[in-house]
């Protein structure tokens, strides 16, 4: 498995999604990462937590919240 750099910016984060997948700011899907991300009793975002910790999920709601705000 290739290693990659957690961002640390929104510039960052942005060329990483749009480097590994077409699809993942369309508005269904920024949606529904918002809403995963905001529940911490959801599985995925149990491990995020677990691997990244709560400060990045929070940055990364934000960061998907400009991104809809982009779009």
């Amino acid at each position: 498995m290739t290693e990659i750099d957690i961002p640390n910016t929104y510039e960052e984060w942005l060329n990483l999604l749009k480097s590994h997948a077409n699809d993942v700011l369309s508005r269904e899907r920024i949606d529904k990462r918002i809403k995963e991300l905001s529940n911490l009793n959801n599985t995925e975002t149990i491990q995020f937590c677990n691997l990244y910790g709560d400060e990045h999920r929070q940055r990364v709601i934000e960061w998907f919240k400009r991104a809809a705000e982009e779009l």
